[in-house]
């Protein structure tokens, strides 16, 4: 897999490589605040009502920023975007 992504890599352009660059993060965002709405949602899962609680726009997209359910999903994230944008921009030097 991570041969995978270097081959690919390798084969993008400077402009390739930035615009990967931004929109990989912004794509994952969407994606793990999802998954962090969700973990929220499944903590406080009331199995006597047999139905998840609901709660307004605003309250829930900030019950994917209460870290003390979700600090691990977001590790995560960092960690892949991290690894992710390392692999972007490593700089390839080969020895002649």
């Amino acid at each position: 897999m991570i041969k995978k992504l270097e081959q690919f890599i390798a084969k993008l352009n400077s402009n390739q490589k930035l615009i990967l660059a931004i929109t990989t993060p912004i794509f994952l965002f969407i994606v793990f605040v999802a998954l962090a709405k969700s973990v929220y949602s499944w903590k406080n899962f009331d199995p006597d009502s047999l139905h998840w609680q609901y709660y307004n726009f605003s309250e829930k997209f900030n019950t994917a920023f209460n870290f003390s359910y979700s600090w691990w999903i977001w590790l995560i994230y960092v960690a892949i975007i991290g690894f992710i944008e390392y692999k972007i921009f490593e700089d390839k030097l080969k020895a002649n």
